[in-house]
């Protein structure tokens, strides 16, 4: 968990540099996204938020992140590609990648899950305005008999008969951020829909490998750890997020 994630006035002006609702992708009323790159909006959203995507994000917090979970990242390959592979994947180029803007209402629930199996690490930055509670953060759970996914799309444990123990939810805090690596165990995310009225902002990006560097990774490895990275069959639309 990082605190005071950008300088105070900078945040400031993130916060000043939210559009509209009316921006958001209007789908789902209580789940709504704007991704990046942007493609339209304001003035001041398209500058704000193209440099948290692409400055903060993209050259500040992805080498930082990198960093810091070397060694965790290093026995995740391991359990993914075999002690030979997983030294090659720690050479792999990594970028930031499924950057999005999150506007979340009462009523949403996301249920335990892990991220698809490219994103090693998930980095989720909480953009609470002032007065906004703290209480609809992040949901961390404990998966019993855990195992690796045999597909590369977003897991959800329940889909494999697995229980999910809540151990900790991360407070919604201001200008924080909450950054792990996309191993074991599930995230999610719920506001009651009897929550006060509230819109619940937030950035999330994962980081990843080249796509085209790591499909050629992916092709070289024996066919049995190969075929833990085939698509689903007949999987539905990812509702990670």
């Amino acid at each position: 968990m990082v605190s005071d994630l950008l300088p105070d006035d900078v945040y400031k002006a993130m916060l000043d540099a939210i559009p509209p609702p009316a921006f958001f992708d209007q789908r789902d009323p209580v789940k709504q996204n704007i991704p990046f790159p942007l493609s339209s909006g304001p003035a001041l959203t398209s500058r704000a938020w193209t440099f948290m995507d692409e400055i903060v994000a993209g050259r500040g917090v992805l080498p930082a992140v990198l960093d810091k979970f070397r060694q965790p990242l290093e026995r995740h390959f391991e359990a993914l590609f075999g002690p030979e592979a997983a030294r090659n994947a720690h050479t792999l180029p990594r970028r930031g990648s499924g950057g999005r803007l999150m506007l979340r209402r009462p009523g949403y629930h996301l249920a335990p899950h892990r991220d698809p199996k490219y994103s090693f690490v998930t980095c989720l930055a909480y953009f609470a305005r002032p007065g906004d509670d703290e209480a609809h953060g992040t949901q961390l759970f404990r998966v019993e008999g855990d195992i690796e996914a045999d597909y590369k799309q977003t897991y959800y444990p329940h889909s494999n008969g697995q229980r999910c123990e809540l151990v900790a939810t991360v407070p919604f805090r201001p200008n924080t951020m909450l950054a792990f690596v996309n191993a074991r165990g599930a995230h999610g995310a719920e506001i009651p829909r009897d929550a006060p009225a509230l819109e619940r902002y937030s950035y999330q990006f994962y980081v990843a490998p080249e796509a085209d560097v790591f499909a050629s990774f992916i092709k070289q490895l024996p066919d049995g750890r190969r075929r833990m990275w085939q698509a689903r069959p007949c999987a539905s639309v990812d509702r990670s997020g």
